[in-house]
């Protein structure tokens, strides 16, 4: 049943897109309210109850709307978990980067690469942890909690404070622990779907250059597995720094390249769902 949600959250999240990143945006103004105003200190218990209220909150909401509403309905409350997880998956990245339009058309080419390193970093990261954690735990509860945590992540990293992130390093070790798992095996998913031996030699050379983060080996990976050139070139957000070189040296990043890489990143989906799939038949069995 998991794989069913799964791909009908994924097609509802695309297919609504505009209207779910609304939400989500005003989400994160929501979460940023809560680091401006402090009220995450450098108390490791004041961030992990913050933590478990909200995580036990929107749970309880969800337990009410299903018991008392929807009278433990089994198509309602499969609709609620639908649009639930749709909505956390937020789709319009995805969409976004696919679009045709004149703006992506005429962007620059590092304009283009960026795009495309995001997409293959930070929403696959989103996106597949979320798949993960919900095949993984029961219902909605292993999402929603690493979806609370991941909004608390984003607002740390949206305040550019370093400060911020000194005394909420509870925040920060908690997500690297939730993402840990499915980064590793999305790692295999990417050099299987693509070039495996480019996607393996790359990530051998590239996964732990500085300068990335937790996205590191994600864009070796993806990278090499596409036979492109993501990063390199100065960052304009940090001075004349120079970013790092991840994939294959020369293969710049180009217009051409956005159908392959939507492409690649759905085969990547598919095959996530298609294993959850079999495991499901053979628990099941």
């Amino acid at each position: 049943m998991e794989f069913l949600v799964i791909i009908t959250a994924a097609i509802i999240g695309w297919v609504f897109a505009d209207q779910f990143n609304k939400v989500n945006l005003s989400k994160d103004k929501l979460f940023d309210q809560f680091i401006e105003s402090k009220f995450l200190s450098d108390n490791y218990w004041q961030s992990l109850m913050f933590l478990a209220t909200s995580w036990l909150g929107v749970l309880l909401v969800l337990w009410v709307v299903k018991q008392l509403i929807f009278q433990n309905s089994p198509p309602l409350v499969l609709c609620l978990d639908i649009i639930v997880l749709a909505l956390m998956l937020n789709i319009f990245d995805v969409r976004d980067i696919s679009a045709d339009t004149g703006a992506i058309r005429n962007a620059r080419q590092k304009n283009i690469a960026a795009g495309v390193a995001t997409l293959f970093s930070v929403t696959a990261s989103r996106i597949f942890s979320l798949i993960f954690w919900y095949w993984i735990t029961p219902g909605l509860s292993g999402a929603i909690l690493f979806f609370i945590l991941l909004s608390m992540f984003n607002a740390l990293i949206r305040s550019n404070a370093l400060k911020v992130l000194e005394r909420n390093q509870f925040i920060v070790r908690g997500y690297s622990v939730l993402i840990w798992l499915p980064h590793k095996i999305l790692i295999i998913t990417y050099a299987f779907v693509g070039d495996f031996e480019a996607a393996l030699r790359c990530w051998r050379a590239q996964g732990r250059q500085s300068g990335l983060g937790f996205w590191a080996e994600l864009l070796s990976t993806s990278a090499g597995a596409l036979n492109i050139q993501l990063g390199g070139g100065e960052s304009e957000d940090i001075g004349k720094s120079h970013k790092p070189v991840f994939g294959l040296l020369g293969h710049l990043v180009t217009q051409e390249t956005i159908p392959r890489s939507v492409a690649f990143f759905i085969r990547n989906f598919l095959l996530w769902v298609l294993v959850f799939f079999l495991l499901n038949l053979m628990l099941k069995g």
